[in-house]
């Protein structure tokens, strides 16, 4: 049998969980920002310690969108497979391949 503070009790459940799961949500973004300006602090430091002899070709790249231009350089600079990078940047593996499409694309434009 219900009593009569159920309902109340049932919001404040409803409320108490709502708290708990923002919370979480807040501590995961937090963490995964802190994993994502770490990875591209790591990513930009490997990228300035390669010797790319043709100018012209760091110009082009520089006109890229910057998760385009990583995925290039992890491919073709760091030989990380598709899949390699799709973990590390925690984005799904077609992502890294339409990226990567696109990317030779307009390169291939300019």
């Amino acid at each position: 049998m219900l009593t009569p503070y159920a309902p109340t009790v049932w919001c404040w459940s409803v409320v108490r969980h709502a708290i708990i799961d923002e919370r979480r949500r807040q501590r995961r973004l937090r963490r995964e920002t802190t994993a994502s300006d770490a990875y591209n602090m790591q990513l930009n430091s490997l990228i300035a310690t390669q010797d790319f002899s043709n100018a012209e070709m760091r110009m082009f790249l520089a006109t890229l969108p910057a998760y385009e231009r990583n995925v290039l350089y992890l491919i073709y600079i760091f030989g990380y497979s598709q899949r390699e990078i799709s973990k590390r940047l925690g984005i799904p593996h077609q992502q890294v391949s339409r990226l990567h499409k696109k990317a030779i694309q307009t390169l291939r434009e300019k």
